[in-house]
């Protein structure tokens, strides 16, 4: 096995995590990029280098590194901290990755970004993530973009729902996904450290509706299931309300609306429930 030197962004993200725990379990180098140093401590003895700072602002010189993996993004949570928009950071701090690895000579470049279908193809969360296709695409630089179905943790607000007491879907809730584990993506990122297709879709095993998600989460903590569908009309203006005050939840807001009312689908590749 050749033993490379990875720089990592986003490595206290679910996948970001995952994939360097089973990288540095393979023998590899690993230098992270961490906001926070609370969030650097979380990959103490993981990692053998970490370097805080934020790659909206600075990235480091990343001379001598073999690969690249980026899984850099703003949180698609209703409780995340983060107030930027998803341009400023998942377009403009990739942006700067990529910049840094282009000007190292950087060999290849790996991307975790999103499954896209048409129905929210034109929410701005996607088109930040898109927007920074574009431009890995016209790097020069090999590379390869992972696009996962919503990760897990992404799913988190129906158990937070849940726990209140009831949950709500938009619409019917009878747009279908399969959802997929963070260490099946990283595990689908490692097998691509060295060379792969332009670009992989990443499913989990299981196909549910919004509704049996909804479902779900009650039936985890213990509590009958009680579901309100809101009309999706509704969610919009909400979604335009809240923008006028806190322009990121709007367009978060935007998201959820059109995924939610969107089948989102990918192949079935992960393997974890």
């Amino acid at each position: 096995m050749i033993r490379m030197r990875i720089f990592v962004a986003g490595a206290t993200g679910a996948v970001g995590f995952e994939f360097v725990r089973l990288a540095k379990t393979e023998g590899h180098w690993i230098e992270t990029l961490s906001r926070s140093a609370e969030n650097a401590r979380k990959l103490a003895g993981v990692a053998d280098q970490v370097v805080v700072q934020d790659a909206c602002r600075a990235v480091p010189n990343l001379d001598g590194i073999d690969v690249v993996v980026s899984s850099l993004g703003a949180p698609v949570t209703m409780g995340g901290k983060e107030k930027r928009s998803f341009h400023e950071v998942d377009f403009k701090g990739n942006l700067k990755i990529l910049e840094a690895a282009k000007a190292a000579r950087v060999p290849r470049f790996i991307y975790v970004s999103v499954h896209v279908e048409t129905g929210y193809s034109s929410t701005a969360y996607i088109r930040a993530h898109e927007e920074f296709v574009d431009a890995l695409r016209n790097s020069g630089l090999s590379y390869s973009i992972i696009r996962p179905t919503g990760i897990f943790p992404a799913l988190n607000d129906f158990v937070m729902m849940a726990q209140k007491g009831m949950a709500t879907v938009v619409g019917d809730g009878g747009a279908r996904t399969n959802p997929v584990h963070a260490a099946d993506v990283a595990a689908v990122v490692f097998g691509l450290l060295a060379s792969g297709p332009l670009e992989t879709s990443v499913g989990g095993p299981d196909v549910f509706t919004r509704r049996e998600i909804a479902e779900l989460a009650f039936k985890v903590i213990g509590k009958r299931p009680l579901v309100m569908s809101v009309p999706p009309g509704l969610f919009r203006f909400g979604a335009k309300v809240v923008g006028w005050v806190n322009p990121r939840m709007g367009d978060l807001l935007e998201f959820v609306t059109a995924v939610s009312l969107t089948d989102c689908v990918a192949p079935k590749v992960g393997r974890q429930r």
